[in-house]
């Protein structure tokens, strides 16, 4: 941790826009590959972090 919340989402966004952009093309296939390979490695960490620090700013 230790990014900011709109680092976070700048990340996820980037990351989800390659598999929009392959699935606007009818790409579907490669679409959900590119999500699921960057959830796995990159952008879940981040929606995590994303998740922690609302929770956090909501709640205590």
């Amino acid at each position: 941790m230790g990014a900011s919340l709109s680092d976070d989402i700048l990340d996820i966004y980037k990351d989800v826009k390659k598999g929009m952009l392959l699935y606007e093309k009818y790409e579907h296939i490669e679409a959900i590959w590119e999500w699921k390979f960057g959830f796995e490695i990159h952008w879940g960490s981040h929606a995590v972090d994303a998740i922690r620090a609302l929770h956090s700013a909501n709640f205590n």
